[in-house]
């Protein structure tokens, strides 16, 4: 069971787990994820919950054989869920100005000592 696997992965390291996942010829590999190239490469079948009126307020496990591609096909309004691009969705974040007291952008305006860091199981610091 992967969820998000691709999150803050390189290019590189995307591609050898996308080998890799691919070399996996007899295991079954649940994923969770919104990374649309990533999982048009490494499905062969899609299990996509879902509501249809005749259910009524239920919702199911459905069941669909083959890619991304292909499932976007047979249900075209999940498109949605797996590109970003195609929704109206947008961020907007204030302009967060400048720090109260701060009057050029190279005075300090914070000042650490005898600060450190040690991963947990590390025997010695990572940030001192």
């Amino acid at each position: 069971l992967m969820d998000e696997p691709t999150n803050h992965l390189d290019a590189g390291t995307v591609g050898w787990l996308t080998n890799y996942l691919m070399s996996q010829t007899d295991t079954t590999i649940i994923v969770v994820s919104h990374d649309t190239p990533f999982m048009e490469d490494i499905c062969t079948d899609i299990i996509h919950y879902e509501q249809r009126d005749v259910w009524g307020p239920y919702r199911k496990l459905v069941h669909y054989k083959g890619k991304m591609s292909q499932f976007v096909e047979k249900q075209p309004q999940a498109k949605h869920y797996f590109e970003l691009a195609t929704t109206d969705l947008k961020f907007v974040f204030p302009d967060p100005g400048r720090l109260e007291g701060v009057k050029t952008s190279t005075q300090k305006f914070l000042d650490m000592d005898g600060v450190d860091y040690k991963y947990p199981g590390a025997a010695e610091n990572t940030l001192t």
